[in-house]
């Protein structure tokens, strides 16, 4: 399987739906209760009105000085269910993501080759190298960070006509940082910025395009800038369709018999010696 198929799946994670550094002018303190009751709270019941998406994506990837396109599929159902097809420009199938019910498949059509093992952290780092976590995989699927995590400890405050959130993050010393502009009066997180502990950017995620879909606005362009891996993808939406019904076999993790399958465990090491893939269709 390649690096480059396996980095860019893993960072679709992050962008679904979607270097520099963080704005540095004084925030003007807002009342947290008051984001809360109202911002946060309209960004949670937005979340919370989604429970399917289906859409077709175009991932541009841009890694020191290469840069490649990608066509894929995005099918999601709340709150843990996702699959990413990677189509090649016949719009073949040649690559199939599955994350549900606590596991994590890959298909790799054109090699032969998939992975089956629990979805956790330790085995995002482990297949894509980088500090991806399950929890930013929930959120970028809503383009809302406060979907997963404690509302209890973010301060705000404004810049620019803009709300700017700040809490800890996840990783050991880092702060996020997260922009909310608006879009028809209604909330939308813009930027979400991850600092660590020198201030260095170490993530950047940019939601833009924001449109209606099925009474829910959606950003239809997102693009994510990893300084540190010299790496920025951008992902264009196209036909979004939300609160559709979907194949109820969308998300099981099967595995033509052309495939050779690779069990890992939670931290990402084989498990196994590789067997044969389970007798089910081809995604």
């Amino acid at each position: 399987m390649t690096r480059a198929l396996g980095v860019v799946l893993g960072l679709a994670f992050l962008a679904l739906f979607a270097a520099g550094c963080g704005g540095v002018a004084p925030l003007t303190p807002i009342d947290i209760d008051e984001f809360r009751a109202g911002p946060l709270a309209d960004l949670q019941t937005r979340f919370a009105l989604t429970e399917t998406i289906r859409t077709q994506m175009t991932i541009q990837i841009e890694e020191r000085g290469d840069s490649s396109e990608l066509r894929a599929v995005l099918y999601y159902r709340r709150p843990d269910s996702l699959r990413i097809q990677i189509l090649d420009p016949l719009s073949a199938t040649v690559a199939v993501m599955r994350a549900s019910s606590g596991e994590f498949s890959l298909v790799d059509i054109r090699h032969g080759e998939g992975i089956r093992a629990p979805l956790t952290d330790g085995l995002l780092r482990r297949l894509y190298g980088m500090d991806l976590r399950v929890s930013d995989v929930a959120s970028a699927i809503a383009a809302n960070p406060f979907a997963i995590g404690d509302p209890s400890r973010l301060e705000a405050g404004s810049r620019g006509g803009k709300t700017v959130v700040t809490r800890p993050s996840e990783r050991l010393g880092h702060r996020e940082e997260i922009v909310i502009g608006e879009v028809a009066g209604e909330p939308v997180v813009e930027d979400w910025w991850v600092f660590d502990d020198d201030g260095v950017v170490v993530q950047h995620t940019s939601f833009r395009s924001y449109r209606e879909v099925g009474g829910v606005l959606r950003p239809l362009r997102a693009t994510v800038e990893r300084p540190g891996d010299g790496m920025t993808l951008s992902f264009q939406a196209t036909n979004p369709e939300v609160n559709i019904e979907l194949p109820s076999g969308s998300f099981e993790h099967t595995f033509p018999p052309s495939i050779t399958v690779k069990r890992w465990d939670e931290n990402g090491n084989p498990v196994d010696a590789p067997g044969a893939g389970e007798d089910q269709p081809t995604p």
